[in-house]
């Protein structure tokens, strides 16, 4: 398919995979509200947990088993790298970096891989202030994105810069669920940064989800691309019901920061793409929220994924500046 000319916002020169805005990082500036944030970057300086949970497909020569496990942190730098330690989550793992659990080139090899192995992401820790959510997980336990494919780190150039993304191959999609004892009730507000590089889906798909989305028995609230018109649009996949839609075009293989405000009327609903709101409205009512989604389905193949953060408000009047430092940080 042709591709179209994106709509932009971006700000200037970024920050780069080893930078960060100088007022510090985006959660210590805007956090108050954060109820789930996952990332390749490091988001608040107080969080001392670890990036994500992964997991290699080969099998070690004489210290481990397949599906070895280990937790990710981030590097001296704050980002996810070949040098970012990891901690042992199964004993088969004597590894100390993500360069030396992959085998990669350049790195010792303490497990005894056969060869430079591939690794993939079970689930990413959230490093919000709350704790009602711990991570943000892939829903099933046979198909996983890709972090490290044959030793060489997933990313993509932005700008000059090297960003790390998650390899989808077969419609995987992440989770986090809800207590059933705490589902949220509809008149809470949400704000939803999602930032993806959007692909053209295949396998016979036109549609697909770029944003994560409340979730009650479907996406309630999903950004979704559609090849046939190169368009985003807010849609409820529970009935099909569009909640809001644009006739803005976009290029496909593009990193986009995707934003969803939610509010019940007379608050106002909206989308935004790159910090430029796509449409609008303040007649709209929400659903209860029984999990949070990041839904792609679709058969497309290549970088995707890289950073969510979802408020458990409205930060209607902190969407310009919470988008302006997330298009820095990516060279958007």
């Amino acid at each position: 398919m042709p591709m179209q000319i994106s709509i932009s916002n971006a700000i200037g020169g970024g920050g780069g995979a080893q930078g960060a805005p100088s007022a510090g990082l985006l959660l210590d500036i805007y956090g108050d509200n954060a109820f789930l944030a996952v990332s390749f970057r490091k988001l608040r300086t107080d969080y001392t947990g670890f990036c994500a949970r992964i997991r290699r497909q080969g099998t070690a020569g004489s210290t481990g088993t397949a599906d070895d496990q280990a937790d990710l942190g981030f590097d001296s730098n704050g980002y996810v790298s070949l040098d970012s330690p990891i901690t042992a989550v199964t004993a088969g793992v004597l590894s100390t970096t993500l360069g030396e659990f992959c085998a990669a080139s350049g790195y010792s090899n303490p497990d005894s891989m056969p060869s430079a192995d591939t690794v993939e992401i079970e689930k990413f820790y959230n490093q919000s202030q709350d704790t009602t959510l711990a991570s943000l997980n892939q829903s099933t336990t046979s198909q996983f994105d890709e972090l490290v494919i044959n030793g060489v780190l997933e990313t993509i150039t932005i700008g000059g810069d090297e960003f790390v993304a998650c390899n989808n191959t077969w419609r995987q999609d992440y989770v986090a669920n809800i207590d059933p004892s705490a589902y949220i009730p509809s008149s809470q507000p949400w704000t939803i940064f999602t930032t993806t590089n959007v692909k053209d889906p295949g396998g016979g798909f036109t549609v697909e989800g770029v944003s994560v989305s409340p979730f009650k028995f479907a996406n309630n609230a999903l950004i979704r691309y559609d090849e046939t018109s190169d368009e985003f649009a807010l849609v409820n996949e529970s009935g099909s019901v569009t909640i809001l839609s644009s006739t803005n075009t976009f290029a496909t293989d593009t990193p986009y920061v995707f934003t969803t405000l939610l509010q019940n009327n007379p608050g106002t609903t909206a989308y935004y793409v790159n910090n430029t709101l796509q449409s609008s409205r303040t007649d709209f009512t929400k659903d209860e929220t029984r999990s949070f989604k990041y839904d792609q389905s679709n058969k497309s193949s290549g970088p995707e994924f890289m950073e969510a953060i979802v408020f458990k408000s409205s930060e209607e009047a902190n969407i310009s500046a919470i988008n302006n430092n997330i298009i820095s940080y990516y060279n958007l």
